[in-house]
């Protein structure tokens, strides 16, 4: 199987302009693929100079996504990388223009589902409150943890795309393990002119540009996203995930809660094409609950 952004386009470029032109929420079918949730939530002042977070309790479209995403899944994984280290932060929009790497970081899932972080990525943190994001003398921001302190970043300066990999594997860290599903949070992507590709890898490539929603603009910085795919039958696992942060401009992408799901824990959803409402939200409060317990 070989599937490139050229054989989805049609059916997710439609639903992401539009459940998510201005915020919302939206989850499709891609025959002979799976089922995509996109959802997202727009800060209350994008200004680039001082912008708002969206905070828990207000992510009615992202959450909206994300609770619909996991009503097919027992049992989800997570991962918000609170236990890595945060590293230096470098301002892109400064003489130095390059985010500072932060070393391989091994993830452990459970106990037969480990994964490695690798690629041009930083570890940062933000405290965990809902008031702007800022770090000191460095302007402009938009990104931050949706969950706890820590949550990675990945930059691109002028042409220089800039990418993270996340590969899945068994206890052992080598021997690859497949996933059915796989969901994450973004922050502040799509508010500059850049693109966020996504790439699953197993022999099968599928390329999703999240943002390819034309004039989003500044009422995108610090917006928040949940994205997931659960894969449908028949479709070779994810091993892999590649985010690549492309389109020729200065811009950085926040991402937290990594969620996976094995065969063995999905259940494969209807072909359906719908807006998620309040029934999204329905599982999300007991998702919170279930995590903190």
């Amino acid at each position: 199987m070989n599937i490139r952004m050229t054989a989805i386009a049609g059916a997710s470029a439609l639903a992401l302009a539009a459940g998510t032109a201005f915020g919302g929420a939206f989850s499709t079918n891609i025959p002979g693929v799976g089922t995509l949730y996109f959802g997202r939530d727009l800060s209350a002042n994008p200004t680039q100079a001082n912008p708002a977070r969206v905070p828990d309790g207000m992510r009615t479209n992202a959450d909206g996504a994300r609770g619909q995403f996991e009503s097919n899944i027992m049992n989800p994984l997570f991962e918000s990388f609170e236990g890595a280290t945060p590293g230096a932060y470098v301002n892109p929009f400064s003489n130095n223009p390059t985010l500072a790497s932060s070393a391989d970081i091994p993830i452990d899932f459970a106990p037969d589902n480990k994964a490695v972080v690798s690629g041009d990525f930083a570890v940062l943190a933000q405290p965990a409150n809902t008031g702007p994001v800022l770090f000191p003398t460095m302007q402009p921001q938009g990104r931050y943890p949706s969950e706890g302190n820590n949550y990675l970043e990945v930059g691109a300066v002028n042409a220089d795309n800039e990418d993270f990999t996340l590969s899945f594997f068994e206890n052992d860290f080598t021997t690859p393990k497949g996933q059915q599903a796989f969901g994450f949070y973004g922050t502040d992507i799509g508010d500059v002119g850049n693109e966020l590709e996504i790439e699953l890898l197993d022999g099968a490539m599928m390329m999703i540009p999240v943002d390819t929603i034309p004039d989003g603009g500044s009422a995108f910085n610090a917006s928040i996203i949940f994205w997931g795919i659960i894969l449908d039958d028949g479709v070779a696992p994810i091993v892999s995930v590649r985010f690549v942060n492309s389109g020729g401009g200065t811009d950085i992408f926040g991402f937290d809660e990594f969620i996976i799901a094995t065969p063995e824990q999905t259940m494969i959803p209807l072909p359906t094409t719908v807006g998620l409402g309040a029934a999204g939200l329905l599982g999300i409060a007991a998702i919170r609950r279930r995590r903190l317990a």
